[in-house]
């Protein structure tokens, strides 16, 4: 089995991404190996990266499956690493970037984005050096 973090390191290298923020962003989602969360909207959120649904279909045009981002935490880092590219690159902005992987809708997105923010914050400086 290959370590989450090597994942993580090669998609960040792969997509030009800095590895701290796919890793806040993986915290920040919750997910985990074989999850798969429903949505109040009728679809649902898999895997590690907690990869929705609504990717389905450009994925299997480029021969992934949801299963295997569902079942493959390298699959679900890299898949999730492809999402923010392609969000950083539409938004032109790195933080509405993030606030895209999430939500287009800004009501959803900023706060992830923040989210993500605080959790990148944790994981480099550490817990003691958080502000409420």
């Amino acid at each position: 089995m290959i370590p989450v973090s090597l994942c993580e390191n090669a998609a960040a290298i792969w997509f030009h991404e800095p590895v701290l923020i796919l890793r806040a962003i993986a915290k920040v989602e919750g997910g985990w190996k074989g999850a798969r969360i429903a949505d109040a909207n009728g679809t649902a959120d898999h895997g590690l990266m907690q990869i929705n649904s609504v990717w389905r279909k450009r994925l299997h045009r480029m021969g992934w499956h949801m299963h295997t981002v569902q079942w493959h935490n390298c699959a679900s880092v890299f898949t999730g690493a492809w999402i923010l590219r392609q969000e950083l690159d539409a938004s032109h902005h790195f933080w509405l970037g993030v606030a895209w992987y999430q939500s287009r809708n800004p009501v959803y997105g900023l706060p992830f984005a923040q989210k993500v923010y605080r959790a990148a914050w944790h994981i480099h400086y550490g817990a003691q050096n958080v502000r409420q």
